[in-house]
Formats: C-alpha cells, sequence, structure tokens
C-alpha cells in the first residue's frame, strides 16, 4: 500500500501578470513578472485505490468520479485531474485514489487551479518514480505540463506564473531572455515586512482571468499600438519591481508595484472600489486587484498598527477577508503512513 499528500500554495501577484503568456514576453523589450507564495493551499491526497477501479474525489466541488483508466482520464467533471493522469501515469501500474482540495475561493485570482494542478502532477511525479522507477520530472516540466494542459481546458493561450509560484513559494522575480524563463526565489526579511502590512479579502464577486487576459492578448497580437506600449511600460514597471525586491527595499516594491497597476485597463469593479476605498480610508497605503482584475481577491498593504482597522473596515463594506500568509515554501510531498521517503523529490 502506498499513499502520498502533496501540496503546494497560491499566489498574490506584485507586478508583471500577463506578461508571462507566450509570446507577449517577446514582443516587447521590458519584461519581468514578480509574485509571492500564499498560504492558501491546493491539496491532493493520493493512494492505492481498494479495488480494479479508478476514483477521482474534488472536496471543494463536491464532485465524485469513478472508472477504469480509460474512462476518468477522459472525464469532463474533473477534467484537470483526468488529462494530467492521462500524462503522468500508466494503467500498469496500480489504480488510484485521487482526493483533492483547494482553499481558495473559486475564481479569487490567486492561481488555484494551477496550483492544484501542480500539487497533482507533483504527487504523481513522485509515485511514478517511486513505484515504476521513472525519473523525476525537473521544475521546469512540471510547470510546462500544468501549463499546457490548463490551455487544453481553456481554449485559450495560459501563462506560467502561477505554476512557478506554486512549485517554490517565496518571493519570485521570473524573467524572459530568448532561451526560456529564468526564476529568481527570494527568501528574505522583505517577506516578512510585507506579511506582517498585508491583508487579504475576497471581493465576493468571481471573475474569469482567462477571458480577461485573452482579450489583452489579442489586441497585442491584432496591432494595437497603444495596448503594445501600455505593455512595455507595465514591463518596465516590473522590472523595477524585480530590482527593488532583490535589494529588499518595501517601499521601493510597493512604489513600482502601484505604477504597474495603475496602467492595467478595465479591471475595477464597483464592489472593488467601494472595497478599495474604506481600506484607504482606515489607513491601508495600497491596493491592487489579484489576477486580471475583474471581481477576485484583493490586497491591500497597511502600516502594521492599522491593520486591525482596515480588516474591520472591509469586513463592514461587504468584503470576506481570508485568512492567508505569505509563505516561503513550494510544492511539498510527503509520504502517509508508509515507508516511503519523499525528501529531496518534491522540487528538484
Amino acid at each position: 500500500m502506498f499513499a502520498v499528500r502533496a501540496q503546494a500554495p497560491t499566489r498574490i501577484d506584485m507586478a508583471g501578470g500577463t506578461l508571462d503568456l507566450w509570446p507577449l514576453h517577446h514582443l516587447v523589450s521590458h519584461k519581468c513578472t514578480v509574485n509571492i507564495g500564499l498560504s492558501l493551499l491546493a491539496t491532493a491526497e493520493i493512494s492505492a485505490s481498494e479495488d480494479k477501479d479508478y476514483h477521482l474525489r474534488s472536496s471543494d466541488q463536491n464532485t465524485f468520479v469513478s472508472g477504469s483508466f480509460t474512462e476518468v482520464c477522459a472525464t469532463e467533471r474533473l477534467a484537470l485531474v483526468g488529462l494530467l493522469l492521462k500524462a503522468l501515469w500508466d494503467e500498469k501500474l496500480p489504480p488510484l485514489l485521487i482526493r483533492t482540495d483547494a482553499h481558495s475561493p473559486k475564481g479569487a485570482g490567486l492561481g488555484g487551479s494551477s496550483s492544484l494542478g501542480i500539487a497533482i502532477a507533483g504527487g504523481l511525479n513522485y509515485l511514478r518514480h517511486k513505484l515504476a522507477g521513472h525519473a523525476i520530472l525537473p521544475e521546469q516540466s512540471l510547470v510546462r505540463l500544468v501549463c499546457n494542459i490548463e490551455a487544453r481546458l481553456l481554449h485559450i493561450p495560459t501563462g506560467f506564473q502561477d505554476h512557478w509560484a506554486a512549485v517554490r513559494g517565496g518571493l519570485n522575480i521570473i524573467r524572459y531572455p530568448f532561451l526560456g524563463e529564468t526564476v529568481e526565489t527570494l527568501d528574505s526579511s522583505l517577506l516578512n515586512e510585507l506579511g506582517q502590512s498585508m491583508v487579504l479579502c475576497y471581493s465576493g464577486q468571481s471573475r474569469v482571468s482567462g477571458e480577461n487576459n485573452w482579450q489583452f492578448y489579442k489586441r497585442v497580437i491584432e496591432g494595437d499600438k497603444d495596448v503594445a506600449a501600455c505593455l512595455e511600460e507595465i514591463g518596465k514597471c516590473a522590472e523595477a519591481c524585480g530590482k527593488e525586491a532583490e535589494n529588499g527595499s518595501l517601499s521601493g516594491v510597493i512604489k513600482h508595484s502601484s505604477r504597474e497597476w495603475q496602467l492595467w485597463p478595465m479591471t475595477e469593479t464597483e464592489e472593488t472600489r467601494r472595497l478599495e476605498k474604506a481600506a484607504m480610508t482606515a489607513g491601508a497605503y495600497f491596493s491592487r486587484i489579484c489576477g486580471a482584475g475583474g471581481g477576485g481577491a484583493m490586497v491591500f498593504f497597511c502600516p502594521v498598527e492599522a491593520r486591525q482597522a482596515v480588516i474591520q473596515s472591509l469586513s463592514k463594506t461587504g468584503g470576506k477577508i481570508l485568512d492567508a500568509q505569505l509563505i516561503k515554501e513550494g510544492l511539498k510531498v510527503c509520504e502517509i503512513g508508509s515507508s516511503l521517503n519523499t525528501k529531496g523529490l518534491a522540487a528538484t
């Protein structure tokens, strides 16, 4: 018998979102993405099935699928799990029970589905190594796999910043040379400073970031010069934000993240504007919507002494405060009641 638990963080994005969509980052001179791992985890528990069938259970979606390997790989009800199983498993291997749970609200803009994909892929990657001797897939392969499967499901281009945050945790600075992206992950006092002043709030209104990104993407590809110029400026701000993060400057990160946020078109709603006003009145000095906007979660930064006042003001205005912290750890795979040793396999 065998059983593993894989967990991966979600993220808040600080600058340079949408630049992770290929080939947008190759169409501009300035490009960078900055994000930070978040403790709203996605979890996948994978164990041996008790019969000859495969069983997929999603706690957050309250959905259950059973059947043969071929049947569950083709399921539309839990399509992400099925396609990952098809890509990473072999029906000659033992049938599985896969339980999943995502703690990020649906449509919050925190990269929840990507985080869940990385958790599932990480657990399967580990088990196929232990049970069948397959080589452990490196980080970049896991990122590419989940990103490509999401593109298949959404039928639009997908970026990969969410997946790197899920794999790495910490503060990530993603850059885009022609040979492929590079990821610098910081574990510094800056994370503690940001975490102490952060308030995360769900607006109560879901959004579809894929559609928002797609509209922006199309306008760039179709030659809209104004949007292309906007993307270039976003890239400049993101590069500056990344440099300030490397220097450990809280004020610098906030300054350039704020400048970058002001460049994004059509990202706010009436509800998010109300929440922003409430937070600023209570003492917050920075606000931005997570993901591609149009609703979802919002992150606020404020002096430590004003944090409780900001929380109370947001709650009174209808926002749902999310119990989350910035997190240094990325994908983790651990054994559940077995002799399997996962040390060194979670992110190699």
